[in-house]
Order: C-alpha cells, then structure tokens, then sequence
C-alpha cells in the first residue's frame, strides 16, 4: 500500500514541527488475522528530510480494523538515528481488491513524540 498524509514532532528541546509524509508498506497475513511485514516512510519538513523503516506486528481483530506496534529505526536529517515504536490504529474500507483506510499513529522516541495522520491506499493479492 501507498500512504499520504502529515507527521507533526513533539520534541523535548525544540518547536513544534509538521510535514508531508509518504509512505510505503507491504503486509503478508500468515494467519486470518495477524500479519507481519515492512513499512517506509519519508517526512519532508523546513529542516530537511527525515525517514523511518519499521518491521510492523498488525492484528485484524475484526475485517475492517489494523492494531499495529512496530518497532524500527528512525533517520533523522540533523543527528544519528534513533530506535522507534510506532503504535498505530486504521479502519480499512474495502472495494474488491483494493482498500483504502484513514489512519492514525504515535511513533515513540528517546527524544521526541510524532503523531502521523493520513490515508492509505492498497491492494491485496
């Protein structure tokens, strides 16, 4: 699936900051409602470019919802990189093959908070 949405940090030390977020992600479900796989994302901000890859835990406790925790490493622009848990929640609409699922996550760091919102677009095989 592709993802289009908005990252806003919460850091200790500095201001509050938003960007554009874009993502990709592949899930393959080893059981009807567990699922596992691989998610990348980029945040472009005023300073500078930051980018995230995690290893995702999904649970589909009924068709239409994904519960995720996924811990990864966070690339940050201006510093080394970081250990991140994302915990997020999506409600997946369905047509045919296709989906399409507002989403909502906290991603987790030593340093900072982010809240990432947006809209995610996938197919399934």
């Amino acid at each position: 699936g592709f993802f289009v949405g908005g990252s806003t940090r919460f850091a200790k030390e500095e201001d509050t900051e938003t960007g554009l977020t874009l993502g990709m992600e592949y899930e393959f479900r080893f059981a009807r409602a567990w699922g596992t796989g691989i998610l990348a994302e980029g945040v472009v901000t005023s300073h500078g470019r930051d980018a995230i890859l995690l290893v995702p835990l999904n649970w589909h406790p009924w068709e239409w919802l994904k519960l995720s925790a996924a811990p990864g490493v966070e690339f940050v622009t201006e510093g080394p990189e970081e250990f991140v848990m994302r915990l997020a929640v999506a409600y997946e609409f369905e047509f045919g093959r296709f989906n399409v699922a507002p989403e909502i996550a906290v991603d987790l760091t030593r340093e900072s908070q982010t809240l990432v919102y947006g809209l995610s677009v996938g197919r399934r095989f």
